[in-house]
């Protein structure tokens, strides 16, 4: 399987897997910006950029952040690892940057808000 499809591949599960939490996501077409997926539910936006072996470019992490200033969203880079679950890393807003989740924990704070506990124990808060 090539980088794209790997990467493609990758994209379609997380979004599936917040689809069937009842959360809703758009793919971008091509995933050539910044954004590869746009989550959200209610009120909370999140902007995901998948990755499945490399770290996003600092000019991408740039840009993602920038997006989700603008739009009042949370920034996150989520990571599939050789072997385990994916990872989510929160790159913005800054004051959390670098805070570490799964996507379980992404996905109940876009339907029930940032006010829960286990996300709030996930983000060291």
């Amino acid at each position: 399987m090539n980088l794209y499809r790997k990467g493609r591949a990758f994209e379609q599960e997380v979004s599936r897997y917040l689809r069937r939490r009842g959360v809703w996501v758009i793919r971008s077409a091509g995933s050539k910006g910044a954004a590869d997926l746009v989550a959200w539910y209610g009120g909370r936006r999140a902007l995901l950029q998948c990755k499945t072996g490399s770290q996003p470019h600092q000019k991408e992490l740039n840009t993602l952040k920038r997006m989700a200033r603008d739009m009042g969203a949370t920034a996150w880079v989520i990571t599939k690892p050789p072997r385990g679950e994916p990872r989510a890393y929160l790159v913005h807003p800054d004051q959390l940057m670098g805070a570490l989740t799964t996507l379980e924990d992404l996905a109940t704070w876009l339907l029930d808000g940032p006010g829960r506990a286990h996300f709030l124990r996930a983000i060291g808060g």
